[in-house]
């Protein structure tokens, strides 16, 4: 028999690789009723209102989300961009974050908890999982931008591309 030596990247290339096949094979059966353009999806953060669409299953797939007010932020705040992102063939995901709008539970607005297990990004991946979605591209304003910034760094395999506006992030190393 023959031994390889890996180093330490081609080791978590190979890993990467094993979790994306499994990955794939836990999503083929999984998917959300988005016909009413609205749905509640359980996550690690209790249920979370997401808008969404029926779109081609191969069209990418944009996630939204709004920033950090209890009182003001929701998925509302992207409805006027609805029309748009219909308009060019894609599919959206926008939820209201814990303990925003119609969703329960809570969301701490400190950045260093954005990626923390059961946190925002967790949520965001779970909302994922429950779609059957495995890609993104994701974005969002303020606390959002935060959040989606996050999730590009925590799950990169998942993260098609990132977008952010105004976003609220800390330096990795002071958090």
């Amino acid at each position: 028999t023959h031994v390889q030596n890996r180093t330490s990247s081609q080791k978590e290339k190979a890993k990467s690789a094993e979790e994306d096949e499994g990955l794939d094979e836990a999503l083929l059966e999984r998917s959300v009723d988005f016909s009413t353009g609205e749905a509640f999806i359980p996550t690690c953060a209790g249920s979370v209102h997401v808008l969404g669409n029926v779109a081609p299953a191969e069209a990418p797939v944009v996630v939204l989300i709004h920033h950090f007010d209890r009182a003001n932020a929701s998925n509302e705040n992207w409805k006027s961009f609805l029309e748009a992102l219909s308009a060019a063939n894609v599919r959206y995901l926008i939820p209201s974050m814990p303990g925003h709008g119609k969703s329960q539970g809570e969301s701490s607005s400190k950045p260093e908890e954005y990626a923390k297990d059961g946190g925002p990004t967790d949520v965001i991946r779970d909302i994922l999982n429950e779609c059957g979605v495995k890609k993104v591209v994701i974005g969002g304003y303020d606390w959002g931008g935060g959040v989606a910034s996050a999730f590009a760094i925590k799950f990169p395999a998942r993260a098609r591309k990132l977008f952010v506006w105004c976003p609220s992030v800390r330096d990795l190393q002071e958090a």
